[in-house]
């Protein structure tokens, strides 16, 4: 494993860096990332038995990252991490309040993410499931909010059709969920292995 970059945080004073650390500014540039999730396996053997990280450690992790602002913003300009040759993650945002967990919120359009059936299948079956997972998946996501208010859009693109599920939520006085899923032309007869099936159109609201 290996990580690649530069990391600057500046400051007027140590003083203000203690009192009034999200005012620090900071840049952040990883130009490689190579991560074997073995190598975690070493300091703690009891993950080696998780059958979930022992299917991710089959394949390495990668990525690069650039980032700057203050504590308070921080600006993601371009992010990628990659699973092995198919599977990948790209996003561009800004997170604030990265140190303060009940004060965190976010701003990502978009976040895009690829995979394939062949990495899928690492993970999962389709005859435990009695689905058949198509050769390619991509979702595009937009999400901004806080942890206990936030909006997003998903779209999930398949070469069987496509769906997108957009939301929000929130969690002040009390919990609130509004959605609505909408099917464009979902080839059920694919997905599900039955011919007696065809493709699928709705549009569904949720609360």
């Amino acid at each position: 494993s290996f990580v690649k970059g530069n990391l600057a945080l500046k400051y007027p004073s140590l003083n203000e860096l203690f009192e009034a650390s999200e005012k620090s500014q900071v840049e952040v540039h990883i130009s490689g990332l190579g991560l074997d999730i073995q190598d975690f396996f070493v300091f703690q053997p009891d993950l080696s038995k998780n059958e979930y990280l022992e299917s991710l450690a089959r394949r390495p992790v990668s990525g690069y990252l650039r980032a700057n602002g203050t504590l308070a913003d921080i600006e993601i300009s371009d992010l990628k991490l990659a699973w092995g040759e198919q599977t990948e993650l790209l996003a561009e945002g800004r997170l604030g309040h990265i140190f303060q967990g009940d004060s965190l919120s976010f701003d990502f359009d978009p976040v895009q993410a690829t995979t394939t059936r062949s990495d899928v299948l690492t993970f999962v079956s389709e005859e435990a499931l009695g689905v058949s997972f198509p050769q390619t998946m991509a979702v595009d996501i937009t999400a901004r909010g806080s942890i206990n208010e936030f909006v997003a859009d998903a779209q999930l693109n398949l070469p069987a059709g496509k769906a997108e599920l957009t939301g929000s939520y929130s969690n002040n006085e009390e919990i609130a969920f509004d959605a609505n899923l909408k099917v464009d032309s979902v080839q059920l007869n694919k997905l599900l292995l039955n011919d007696q099936l065809g493709e699928v159109s709705f549009t569904m609201d949720v609360s």
